[in-house]
C-alpha cells in the first residue's frame, strides 16, 4: 500500500512539474484573474489525475488538462453570470522594450487581437491553440475532438480569413 501511495504521490508530482505553467496560462486566459486562475490549475490536478490513463507514455497528457481547465474555468465564468460563447478573448502581452518598439509592438497586436476576436469562435479558437498554445495537430485533435484531417482544413480556412482581414478584404 505504501509503495502505491509513493507511486501515486510520483506521478502526480510529475503532472504538476511537466503541465503547471501551460494549464495556469490556460485558466488565466479564460479568466483574467490570477487568483481564479491559481484556484482553477489546482483543481486541474486534482481532476486530472483520476482521468489520465498513465500507461500511455508516448501521449502528451496536455489534451485533457487543457479540456478540464478549459471546462472549469467556464463553469467559473458562467457562475459569476458571464456568457460564454465561443473563446474569450484572447489577450497578447507586450514584452517590454524601448517605448517606441513596445509601442508599435502594442498597437500590432491590439489590431491581430482585434482581428482575432471578429473570426467566428471556431476559427478563432483554433488559431490560438494552434499559435498561441502552443498546440500539436493531435493535441489539437484531442481537445476538440475532430479527426486531424479536420483540424489542418480549418487551420487552413482560418488562415486565410485572418490574412483577408490583415490585407482588408474579408467579408464576413
Amino acid at each position: 500500500m505504501k509503495e502505491m501511495i509513493k507511486k501515486d504521490k510520483e506521478v502526480f508530482n510529475w503532472l504538476v512539474t511537466n503541465y503547471y505553467s501551460r494549464v495556469y496560462k490556460t485558466s488565466l486566459f479564460y479568466l483574467k484573474n490570477r487568483d481564479d486562475a491559481l484556484d482553477i490549475t489546482q483543481d486541474v490536478f486534482i481532476k486530472a489525475f483520476d482521468k489520465i490513463d498513465f500507461s500511455k507514455t508516448s501521449n502528451s497528457k496536455f489534451p485533457i488538462l487543457f479540456i478540464i481547465a478549459k471546462n472549469l474555468s467556464l463553469n467559473r465564468l458562467k457562475s459569476r453570470g458571464y456568457k460564454c460563447e465561443g473563446l474569450v478573448d484572447y489577450d497578447l502581452k507586450s514584452k517590454i522594450k524601448t517605448p517606441e518598439e513596445d509601442y508599435i509592438e502594442f498597437e500590432l497586436k491590439k489590431e491581430i487581437q482585434e482581428y482575432l476576436n471578429k473570426l467566428p469562435p471556431k476559427d478563432r479558437e483554433i488559431l490560438i491553440l494552434k499559435h498561441f498554445r502552443d498546440c500539436s495537430y493531435s493535441e489539437i485533435s484531442e481537445i476538440l475532438g475532430i479527426p486531424i484531417g479536420t483540424v489542418m482544413s480549418r487551420l487552413y480556412s482560418a488562415r486565410k480569413k485572418m490574412g483577408e482581414y490583415l490585407k482588408g478584404e474579408y467579408n464576413g
